[in-house]
């Protein structure tokens, strides 16, 4: 059943020490909940939204930086909208329709509050980053060690054009190209690489990338790429994969019709 069907609400003033967060939230940005101090207007700071769970317990779902501004402006507590009946995932998917419909939330937030929510994209998505040796950084997708993936628009594009099995394989082969190096799953080569898999990806001998790839730091690669393409775009970086690809490619095993 969705949230908008089991929700009920009642209004009411609560203490702000009774009020915890939840791990779909985002990460508190202070100079924020400063500037709302600052500049603080008890008509514009309206209501917050709260979850009151099964155990008594309540939790913020929307209004989180206006609640620290508040209690560092020395404020107790303040009126809630408060919401029976949620559970946990129910919570989380309320986050994310409040933040798409107001102030833009950064990629990696709202693919935590994805997983929080157990969107089944989401969460194949990230199985599929683990499987690799990857982490993301989310609530769900960490690995004590691991590169993190910062480029997450990027990630989605590549999971959404690929497909699990081909996105897998592709950050398999990164991993396997350049363990440790953060510039193998950054915004240029994980769309450039993903563009390379999406037109020859039946064609792509392992062997010879790897050995294609053998010696070439992925930032040389793509400055490469920005001196001979159009700009560090994808479409540059799938090019140079591809030129350095036939380079050491046996005639019978080159990728000859160009598709960029």
């Amino acid at each position: 059943m969705e949230a908008q069907e089991k929700k009920t609400a009642v209004f009411k003033t609560l203490m702000f020490s009774d009020i915890s967060c939840a791990a779909y939230q985002r990460p508190i940005n202070y100079a924020r909940c400063k500037y709302i101090k600052e500049h603080f207007n008890p008509d514009m700071v309206g209501t917050l939204l709260v979850s009151h769970r099964t155990d008594g317990t309540y939790v913020i779902i929307d209004g989180h930086h206006r609640m620290i501004a508040m209690q560092m402006r020395g404020l107790k507590g303040h009126l809630c909208q408060v919401l029976e009946g949620l559970s946990y995932e129910d919570e989380a998917k309320l986050f994310i329709e409040f933040n798409n419909k107001r102030a833009v939330v950064s990629a990696k937030p709202m693919l935590n509050a994805r997983m929080e929510a157990k969107e089944p994209i989401a969460l194949d998505m990230m199985q599929a980053v683990r499987k690799a040796g990857y982490a993301c950084g989310t609530s769900r997708g960490t690995i004590k060690g691991a590169v993190q993936i910062s480029a997450v628009r990027a990630m989605e594009r590549a999971y959404k054009e690929l497909g699990k099995a081909k996105f897998q394989s592709m950050l398999i082969m990164l991993n396997k190209l350049w363990p440790q190096d953060r510039n193998a799953v950054g915004q240029a080569m994980m769309s450039g690489m993903s563009l390379f898999y999406k037109y020859y990806y039946d064609q792509i001998d392992e062997k010879i990338l790897m050995k294609a790839m053998k010696g070439i730091e992925p930032r040389s690669l793509i400055a490469r790429a920005k001196v001979l393409g159009d700009g560090e775009s994808r479409t540059s970086v799938a090019c140079e994969i591809w030129r350095h690809y036939n380079r050491v490619a046996p005639g019978d095993k080159r990728i000859r019709n160009y598709e960029f």
